[in-house]
C-alpha cells in the first residue's frame, strides 16, 4: 500500500487539516471543539496505520506543537490543554521511543499547569529510556518546583545521578538534598539548562520568568544572611534599606527588573516581588469578604 493510499484511508481531510495547517489562517483559528472532535485514539490509531506509526506521530507532534504556539498564554479554555495532553499520550503511544515529545511535551505540559499529565510523561519515558538521566530529574524537579516536595524530589535527582552519563552537577544536587542546603540552585541549573535547548519563544519566556523569580529568592536569601550577620555584629537591627545599604555591599541588580524596598515585614525584596504579594493578600482578603453559602 503507499503512503498516498494510506494517507486516504485514514482521512484525507484530517491529515490535510493537521499536515497544512501552518499555511492556512482560517484553520489555525478552528475551533476548540472541533480540534476535540479530531483527537486520534492512540491504541486505535496504532492499528489503523500500521507501518506508518512513526509518520503519524511526526503529524501529530507537528499539529501539537502547532496549536500550543497559537494557543497557550490567549486562550484560557481549560478544554484545549486536555486536547493537548490527549494529543501527546497518542504520539507516546504511536512512537514510544521518540524521546522528543517526552522532553518538550513534559515541559509543555507543566507549563499549563497539568503537573500530573507531566509527572506521568515523565514516568513514561523513564519505562523506554531508562537509562536517560533527564528524566528522573526532570520529575524530581516537578516534585520540587511545583509541589514543593523536597524529600521526593531528592529521591529521583538522587536516581538521575547514578545514571551514567548524568551530569556531574546532578551529583552536587543530590549532595545539597543531603546536607539539607534545599535545591532552589539546581533548579536554576536545571532551568538554564532547559533554555539552552528550547527554541519556542512562549516556551523560553515562561521559563525566564520562573527563573528570574529563583533567581530573587536567592538573592533574598544571601542578602538576609549578610543582614542578620551584620545586625548580630552592631547590636541592633536596620531599620530601612538606606541603613543597611550604608553598611553592606552593594546590592545586584533585581532579578526581576524592580527595584530592591524594605518592605513591609522587614524582608528586602524586589518592588516587583511585592506587588504581586499585596495584590495576592487583597485578592484574599476580599474573597474572605465575600458571603459565604449559609444553606
Amino acid at each position: 500500500m503507499s503512503f498516498a493510499h494510506w494517507a486516504l484511508g485514514l482521512g484525507a481531510a484530517w491529515v490535510a487539516h493537521n499536515a497544512h495547517v501552518d499555511a492556512d489562517q482560517v484553520r489555525r483559528s478552528v475551533d476548540v471543539e472541533h480540534e476535540l472532535q479530531v483527537l486520534p485514539d492512540g491504541q486505535l490509531l496504532r492499528v489503523a496505520v500500521s507501518g506508518y506509526q512513526e509518520v503519524t506521530a511526526d503529524l501529530l507532534w507537528m499539529r501539537a506543537v502547532l496549536l500550543f504556539g497559537e494557543r497557550w498564554g490567549s486562550d484560557p479554555n481549560e478544554r484545549w490543554s486536555d486536547w493537548f495532553v490527549g494529543m501527546i499520550d497518542a504520539i507516546r503511544i504511536l512512537d514510544p521511543e521518540w524521546r522528543t515529545p517526552y522532553f518538550y511535551g513534559g515541559a509543555m505540559m507543566r507549563l499549563l499547569g497539568r503537573i500530573e499529565a507531566s509527572d506521568q510523561l515523565f514516568l513514561y519515558a523513564m519505562e523506554q529510556m531508562p537509562d536517560d538521566p533527564f528524566f528522573p530529574f526532570a520529575y524530581g524537579m516537578n516534585q520540587y518546583l511545583e509541589r514543593g516536595d523536597v524529600e521526593e524530589a531528592a529521591k529521583w535527582v538522587r536516581l538521575a545521578a547514578e545514571k551514567p552519563g548524568a551530569p556531574k552537577w546532578y551529583r552536587a544536587a543530590t549532595a545539597g538534598l543531603l546536607a539539607g542546603q534545599g535545591m532552589r540552585e539546581q533548579a536554576i541549573r536545571f532551568l538554564q539548562s532547559e533554555l539552552g535547548s528550547t527554541r519556542d519563544p512562549k516556551l523560553r519566556a515562561s521559563m525566564e520568568k520562573k527563573l528570574r523569580d529563583l533567581l530573587h529568592d536567592q538573592v533574598v536569601e544571601q542578602v538576609g544572611r549578610v543582614r542578620k550577620s551584620l545586625e548580630a555584629e552592631r547590636g541592633a537591627p536596620f531599620q530601612s534599606l538606606e541603613d543597611f545599604a550604608a553598611n553592606a555591599p552593594d546590592l545586584p541588580a533585581d532579578p526581576l527588573g524592580g527595584e530592591w524596598i524594605y518592605a513591609a515585614d522587614g524582608v528586602i525584596r524586589s518592588s516587583v516581588r511585592e506587588e504581586t504579594l499585596v495584590f495576592r493578600a487583597r485578592r484574599l482578603a476580599w474573597k474572605l469578604l465575600e458571603p459565604g453559602d449559609e444553606s
